[in-house]
């Protein structure tokens, strides 16, 4: 070949390789080696590159760079792989407006100087700050519901092409990574953020690993951040610098798990966030401040179980759990109030065994679709507040609750669900008031202790299950707050279960119809009347076909009409003496038994009313 076709042919080899090394034919970005970047981090020269593609892995396990010792625990060291050597990174690295495609791998190390990856911060208060380690970089950001559109804000368009490996490294100043890429998958594990750390409106397009990862030094703040690619895994994660910020975050890769994850820094606040797979935070410990998962959104399962809420309120206000099952078992609340108002549970909502020990527990207009578990329950802090409340599954169970102050289900509904407060404890008053209890369901308030409980009879008279100590309890009650007449319907009903339930072979069953026909079970006056009446009219029909009167003055051979033996029944019936008539002898048995009966009937009468008028 002629020099001449070889030197033409060098010169082309860039351009022929443009394409194949990432670099789109029309893209006039500049193309750079890693191995150039690698060789200044290793000099420890500045590293300052700007609208450039960078081709090649960003890997420095292979420098030579200066080594510091770090103590590690042998569960890091054996369970994790890390090392207890850290390589030390001198260099100043700033790379703005650029498309890093290769993998990035800074596992392990400590960063010394500032590290950007991005022009500077969009908003003022992300400004750079000495010592600052700062990844703003994003690309994209059609995708992104967040900032855009707001004042002052300056799109980019860098992003990490490959795997970004951060493992065991550590931030000793601030660290933002607001707004970034990240087109593989991210590891954070174990790593370590001494100041802030801001991973605001940043992409996840590939899985999220935040295992056993330490937020120490100032607020972690992921709003509006997009786990789209897989897995978002914050298992052991440790937040205790300061806030913590999900708000509108959107889990939407895959599942999202906070097990075991330590909020003890200041306010933890995921409102409005989106957990379109299953949500893990089991055995959380939220200790630092407030809570907040207003709004936000679970399309999976949600699983809460042991979690510990003790730094301050919690608020899961319209919450929604739509995809699956909330399980709350054995959590404790015990910072502050609790507020689940007006969130919807979708499936069941299993809170057995949680303490709200902290303050109220407001469940204020909830709907539970499914059934609602709160046996073993202990609200100790406050007032249980279920007013408005819809309960749509088969169950809402309070079995063996703890109580401290009211319990209230004013104008809740309770369809098909049966309710049982069974062996529920120490409640002040039980508000009842206005409940609706449909489609035959059932309340069960055996060994139920309580102070007051206000409800009127009618609303759960058929829904009421059988209990001997229960409805006598409950005819107590409602006489101390003056329901009259819901205590005596409440006492005629247990009389007449108690009756219906005797064999005909007990002597009481003939004794317990005998106290309902003659007056109600001495709650019905009108049934006494009832009996004086009948046995007036049956008397004077016997006086008139049997010719067993006849009037004092006349003539003795002229029997009476009906309306003279009704006249002489009823003057016997009430013991006032016989009037004009008398009975012939052969009927005088009958008169005295007449005359016997209207003065017991009369007296039980007297007795009954008395019992329900004078209290």
């Amino acid at each position: 070949m002629r020099p001449s076709s070889i030197l033409a042919l060098a010169l082309l080899l860039p351009l022929l390789a443009s394409p194949a090394l990432g670099a789109p034919a029309d893209d006039p970005r500049p193309i750079v080696q890693a191995s150039e970047i690698l060789a200044k981090i290793e000099r420890g020269d500045p590293v300052e590159y700007d609208g450039v593609i960078v081709v090649g892995d960003l890997d420095l396990s292979g420098l030579d760079l200066p080594i510091e010792h770090i103590e590690r625990n042998w569960n890091e060291v054996e369970i994790w792989g890390l090392t207890t050597k850290a390589k030390l990174i001198n260099s100043s690295i700033r790379i703005t407006n650029s498309e890093i495609q290769g993998n990035l791998n800074f596992s392990g190390v400590i960063f010394l100087k500032q590290v950007i990856f991005d022009d500077e911060p969009k908003f003022s208060e992300l400004a750079p700050e000495p010592e600052l380690v700062f990844f703003d970089v994003t690309t994209f950001f059609d995708e992104l519901p967040s900032l855009r559109g707001l004042p002052g804000y300056l799109p980019s368009e860098t992003q990490f092409g490959g795997d970004s490996d951060f493992e065991g490294a550590k931030f000793s100043c601030d660290a933002y990574f607001g707004e970034a890429v990240f087109i593989g998958n991210a590891y954070f594990d174990k790593a370590e953020f001494t100041g802030d750390a801001s991973f605001k409106s940043t992409v996840f397009k590939g899985g999220a690993d935040f295992r056993g990862t330490v937020f120490s030094g100032g607020d972690a703040d992921f709003r509006w951040t997009q786990f789209s690619g897989g897995d978002a895994d914050f298992r052991g994660a440790v937040f205790s610098g300061g806030d913590v910020g999900f708000g509108l975050a959107q889990f939407s890769g895959g599942d999202t798990n906070f097990g075991w994850a330590q909020f003890s820094g200041g306010d933890a606040d995921l409102g409005g966030a989106v957990f379109s797979g299953d949500a893990y935070f089991m055995d959380a410990e939220f200790s630092g401040g407030n809570v907040h998962f207003t709004e936000a959104k679970f399309g999976g399962y949600a699983n809460f179980g042991g979690a510990q809420f003790s730094g301050g309120s919690v608020n899961f206000e319209t919450a929604e759990f739509s995809g699956g099952n909330a399980y709350f078992r054995g959590a404790e609340f015990s910072g502050g109030n609790v507020y689940f108002t007006e969130a919807k549970f979708g499936g069941y909502a299993n809170f057995g065994g949680a303490q709200f020990s902290g303050g109220s527990a407001n469940f204020e207009r909830a709907e539970f679709s499914g059934d609602a578990y709160f046996e073993m329950a202990e609200f100790n802090g406050g007032s249980a507040n279920f007013a408005w409340s819809e309960f749509n599954g088969n169950y809402a169970n309070f079995e063996g609750g703890k109580f401290s102050e009211d319990v209230t289900f004013v104008n809740s509904s309770f369809d098909h669900a049966n309710l049982t407060l069974e062996n529920s404890k120490n409640i002040r008053i039980l508000r009842l008031s206005d409940a609706n209890f449909g489609n035959r369901c059932m309340i069960c308030l055996n060994e139920t202790d309580y102070e007051r409980l206000y409800v009127r009879w009618d609303a759960i008279e058929d829904a009421l299950v059988y209990n001997g100590e229960v409805y006598l309890n409950l005819v107590k009650n409602l006489r101390n707050i003056e329901y009259f007449e819901d205590a005596d319907d409440c006492y005629y009903q247990y009389r007449r279960e108690r009756q219906s339930m005797r064999s005909w072979r007990e002597v009481a069953k003939y004794t317990d119809i005998l106290g309902w026909v003659t007056c109600g079970y001495g709650v019905r006056p009108g049934y006494t009347l009832l009996l004086g009446l009948f046995v007036v009219l049956v008397s004077a029909v016997y006086y008139w076909r049997r010719d067993a009167i006849r009037r004092l003055k006349g003539n003795e051979d002229e029997g009476a009409k009906l309306s003279d033996a009704f006249y002489f029944s009823m003057m016997t019936f009430t013991t006032v003496g016989y009037g004009d008539w008398y009975p012939l002898d052969r009927h005088r048995n009958v008169v005295m038994i007449e005359g016997i009966v209207g003065w017991l009937t009369l007296s039980l009468f007297l007795v009954t009313l008395a019992n329900v008028i004078i209290r």
